[in-house]
């Protein structure tokens, strides 16, 4: 029992010590882009379509939604994880 314990505490601690390693680098502008992939170029009003946008556009929406001011089912949610940084990129 004690040396499942230990094990345990020794695997907890190793993957805390990784996921702040892997955590400390700044995603590149591409990488943050990936997300937004999906909406190049969509069809129909549900979900606008970003291409063709300028960046001030997308930098501004993304606030809105961010703090609310703009409607949404899901990008709300998914403005909140960015920083404005991170929009910026």
């Amino acid at each position: 029992m004690k040396r499942k314990l230990a094990f345990s505490a020794v695997f907890i601690v190793g993957g805390l010590a990784f996921g702040n390693f892997a955590m400390a680098e700044t995603p590149s502008a591409a990488m943050l882009g990936y997300t937004c992939a999906g909406c190049g170029n969509s069809n129909g009003p549900a979900t606008p379509s970003l291409a063709g946008a300028s960046k001030d556009y997308i930098i501004e929406v993304m606030d809105y939604y961010a703090t609310g001011e703009r409607v949404s089912t899901i990008m709300g949610r998914i403005a909140k994880g960015y920083t404005k940084d991170e929009v910026k990129a």
